[in-house]
């Protein structure tokens, strides 16, 4: 005789007599809780990953909006300050290689880094036509400027 989970009689056989609860047997019952334990992470695990790939959706989506903006007139390009001299003028020597744009002064601060006023002279979408460079790893756009990261050089 077992004790039902439901009524607490002592019942025998696969349903309680008093209340036609279903009795389990105690492996059935733990094969039952990992079952649902099991489900219960796979969900977690869905969600996640849904998150996931909706975040860089979302990123991918920001790139391609700021990659799309258009560009004329003045605008300041940023190298932030870990970048080096060479570098900078690698980059500057890509940036007067580009048509219809030419580089107007450059200069910088020890806070913001080097600073490249650069002039477009037919509409571009500039961003898109930095993030083709090969001197750059990441552009990004803060307010009317854009944020230029040079790639670090490699020691051979």
């Amino acid at each position: 005789m077992v004790t039902c989970p439901n009524c607490g009689q002592k019942t025998d056989g696969d349903y309680c007599q008093w209340c036609h609860y279903p009795i389990l047997s105690r492996g059935l019952m733990r094969r039952q809780k990992a079952e649902k334990q099991a489900r219960k992470e796979a969900e977690r695990l869905a969600k996640e990953q849904t998150k996931r790939e909706a975040e860089e959706t979302a990123k991918k989506e920001a790139v391609q909006d700021i990659g799309s903006e258009i560009y004329e007139g003045d605008v300041e390009l940023v190298v932030p300050s870990p970048a080096g001299f060479k570098q900078v003028r690698q980059f500057k020597e890509c940036l007067e290689r580009v048509e219809n744009l030419r580089v107007v002064w450059s200069g910088g601060s020890v806070d913001e880094g080097s600073i490249i006023a650069v002039s477009v002279q037919k509409p571009m979408t500039l961003i898109r036509i930095l993030n083709e460079m090969p001197t750059l790893e990441k552009v990004d756009k803060k307010g009317k400027r854009i944020v230029v990261m040079l790639k670090t050089p490699t020691v051979s």
